[in-house]
């Protein structure tokens, strides 16, 4: 009898055992569950806010700011012909796009003429190449939400642009910024 208690004891200690561990198991994983739903949302927030606040970035250069007025003008004296470009301004613009967009922390912005070719960007390689993708870019109509771009090495970053045209001549600033430095900083909040 005695063996037959102790038998009993230990069957019931294992029962409320397990029950307790898969208690445990479940409370764990709804926790889990609930931390990765509030991280999913924080970071959707975080790529909505990114987002918003990109596609208001440049608008305001293209219709105010007397850099891209001057680049504008610059261009209309020259006829459209960026060859004929005094050189000044062409060391001005080759200056300003990078500082600019550091100062907007955007990790690329381009200047750039209607038909594409870049008058000034913080990868200064491709000053004075002809770019058909941001031509077209700068054609449709600014404000719209930001185009999402993968590039060759696999990176994604949300893109806005905005553009001035008059006589016939346009120019127009392109700027993007990694998903990933979104991701990185919502990460590390």
């Amino acid at each position: 009898p005695v063996g037959t208690i102790g038998f009993v004891a230990e069957l019931a200690t294992a029962l409320v055992g397990l029950s307790l561990r898969e208690a445990s198991r479940e409370i764990v994983e709804r926790d889990f569950d609930d931390r990765i739903e509030a991280a999913a949302s924080g970071v959707q927030k975080e790529l909505s806010w990114e987002a918003s606040s990109l596609r208001d970035l440049l608008s305001p250069l293209c219709e105010h700011d007397t850099f891209v007025d001057k680049a504008h003008l610059d261009l209309d004296r020259a006829h459209g012909d960026v060859g004929a470009l005094d050189a000044g301004s062409k060391i001005a613009i080759r200056h300003f796009v990078p500082d600019q967009a550091r100062a907007l922390r955007l990790d690329e912005l381009s200047l750039v003429t209607g038909d594409g070719v870049v008058l000034g960007a913080e990868d200064v390689a491709r000053i004075g190449t002809k770019d058909a993708r941001l031509a077209e870019m700068i054609k449709a109509k600014p404000g719209g939400p930001p185009r999402l771009r993968t590039s060759g090495a696999g990176v994604a970053s949300m893109e806005v642009h905005c553009a001035r045209s008059s006589n016939g001549v346009t120019v127009g600033l392109v700027g993007a910024r990694k998903i990933s430095a979104v991701l990185d900083r919502v990460g590390q909040a």
